[in-house]
């Protein structure tokens, strides 16, 4: 009887392992995204999106701001950029096409309020130079703010 007892409860915890490994939900957070984004009419950039799992994030060039993920459907908006809140507003949405890539398009409004629109994707890891900082002259911060 003993016996049984505990081959039964091996087997239960067996199953528990199993099926556990198998519900497990690939998230983006706790890694830094090699993010490369075009802005209509700029050269493509690249910059670095930290994700946080309480749907916080920071990029290399101290923007801040809010991410979620439903399903495959991504989105992150930004809330301040690296010298003001000009920027905030922007909004990258997306999906997630595997544990390590995602995509889809941008839209903020520029020092002007007129909306700008572009494109992006994103790589898990670093793929490029995270040194990259606002002193480096021109084009866009990735919440359209110019890099003078």
């Amino acid at each position: 009887m003993k016996r049984r007892l505990k081959a039964a409860l091996m087997i239960v915890a067996a199953m528990t392992i199993l099926l556990s490994a198998c519900t497990i939900v690939i998230r983006p957070t706790g890694v830094e995204w090699s993010l490369y984004y075009t802005w209509q009419g700029w050269p493509e950039r690249y910059a670095v999106w930290t994700l946080y799992s309480d749907g916080t994030f920071v990029d290399n060039y101290d923007g801040t701001g809010y991410w979620s993920l439903q399903g495959n459907l991504f989105q992150l908006s930004y809330s301040s950029s690296y010298s003001s809140n000009i920027y905030s507003g922007t909004v990258y949405t997306g999906n997630m096409y595997s544990s390590s890539y995602m995509s889809g398009t941008m839209q903020g409004p520029d020092v002007y309020g007129i909306t700008r629109y572009g494109t992006w994707y994103a790589y898990r890891g670093i793929r490029g130079n995270k040194s990259l900082t606002p002193s480096a002259s021109g084009g866009l911060t990735p919440s359209g703010e110019s890099i003078e």
